[in-house]
This record gives C-alpha cells, structure tokens and sequence, in this order.
C-alpha cells in the first residue's frame, strides 16, 4: 500500500513503507543512501544479527516503549547506543562509528539495506548471506 493510502499514525502520515532489499556501500564518510519518502531525521539503533536498525521518530518511540513494557533489560540493550542523525540533502545519513563497528559495517563494502515495514536494517554483505538471505544486485550509487 502507498504512503497516501496509509492511515495517519498519531495523527501524522507515515512515511513510505520500508519494504525491499537493495544492496548498497557507505561512502568513505561512512553515509549510506536511503530510499526516497523517509523524513529529515531518522534514529539509529542496534538489532540483533547483527545489523542497524534506522526509524522514524515515531516507529522508534513506538518500538522504544513497547520494549521498555515487554522486556526493560532488552530495552536498554536497543536503547544504549541510539542516536538521531540527519538525513542530508542527497538522502545520505552518517552511520555512527559504534554501530558500524557493532554491525561489522566497513565503508567502500557491500552492505545490504533491508525494509522491514517499519523501518529499515542495514547488514554486513557477509552477515546477510550467512543468515540465509539472497543478496540483491548493487544499487547504484549517489555521487556527490
């Protein structure tokens, strides 16, 4: 469904679905390049795989809370190492060096971005096959 058949979530439009796989590389800066539709800001954190989890404020407050309700000890482990980035003028946003290492991320390497209705992940190539998943061809890149 298009993000003009959504229904507004506290009273907001969501933005484009995250759905899709692509195969991607972060520049030398260590920015990778999101889909089109998602806003100014997004909030990166660590999931499980191990991988980048990238949300809208919204999705993560919402994920945020319900972990916080379901489990508080894994709640701390997803919120640790959260932060909220920009997204630049070209779509492009900056992976924190935490995370990229926690995500075994390198720059100038493939890496998968993976929509997951929510949000998107952001994969090592090598985590990504080694879970099972087909690896998508890359897509092309953002020049500056």
């Amino acid at each position: 469904m298009s993000a003009q058949g959504c229904e507004l979530v506290d009273g907001v439009p969501p933005v484009r679905p995250a759905h899709g796989t692509r195969r991607v590389m972060l520049d030398a800066a260590g920015r990778v390049t999101l889909p089109d539709g998602w806003p100014g800001e997004v909030v990166l954190a660590r999931l499980p795989g191990p991988c980048v989890g990238m949300y809208t404020a919204a999705a993560f407050e919402r994920t945020a809370e319900a972990l916080v309700q379901a489990d508080p000890v894994r709640a701390r482990w997803f919120l640790r190492d959260a932060v909220e980035v920009p997204v630049g003028t070209r779509r492009r946003v900056a992976i924190a060096p935490a995370l990229r290492s926690y995500a075994q991320i390198t720059s100038g390497e493939p890496c998968i971005l993976a929509g997951t209705k929510d949000h998107l992940e952001l994969w090592d190539e090598t985590w990504w096959q080694a879970s099972g998943r087909t690896t998508p061809a890359l897509a092309a890149p953002v020049s500056d």
